[in-house]
């Protein structure tokens, strides 16, 4: 299912109350860099791999995303600040060509580079669309925090240690309620 999280082209209106209501730093907008070492979804050692090749450090905190007039995603990430201080994506992302980043330096990853928390997300519909949004938000909590007690890294692929049929009613019911949105939601 394709969604239309997409990233915020301005820091004005609904995402500066969102990220206010999460006390999260303001964020900056920053570049994603193509190159042919980084695993998708595998920010945190991709920002480790960038230092290692060319100095810099990690910094740490929040990739943020929004679904127009319905909420504000928020994902726990990792980038890469360059010994110069520029600070670059280095995550390829199949969307999205800027990552809009709120640093938190109490943000943090496991040993084997997976996020510690799940992602955190701001309702901001309105109307009838509210209590949607809260039931698919819901959903979506629900389905992380038993990804996040399941996950693991087995030679450096993402492995759950289920049998995949809870993931799969969670993922059910998760797409379930975000097909209920409006369609005219989605464009």
């Amino acid at each position: 299912m394709t969604t239309p999280l997409r990233v915020p082209s301005t820091y004005t209106g609904r995402l500066r109350k969102a990220v206010e209501k999460l006390g999260l730093a303001e964020p900056i907008f920053i570049p994603r860099v193509n190159n042919n070492w980084a695993a998708q979804g595998m920010c945190f050692p991709n920002a480790q791999q960038a230092v290692a090749f060319e100095g810099g450090q990690v910094l740490m905190g929040w990739a943020l995303r929004m679904w127009p007039r319905c909420f504000l995603e928020a994902e726990q990430h990792a980038v890469w600040q360059q010994p110069s201080g520029d600070i670059v994506d280095v995550t390829p992302h199949p969307y999205d060509a800027t990552t809009v980043f709120s640093c938190d330096t109490q943000a943090d990853f496991s040993e084997n580079g997976l996020a510690n928390r799940i992602n955190r997300y701001v309702n901001i519909a309105e109307g009838k669309l509210r209590a949607k949004v809260d039931q698919l938000l819901s959903a979506s909590a629900e389905k992380m925090e038993y990804e996040l007690a399941h996950k693991s890294l087995v030679d450096g692929a993402l492995h759950f240690s289920d049998d995949e049929s809870e993931r799969q009613r969670l993922l059910n019911k998760m797409s379930a309620l975000a097909m209920a949105l409006p369609k005219k939601r989605w464009s």
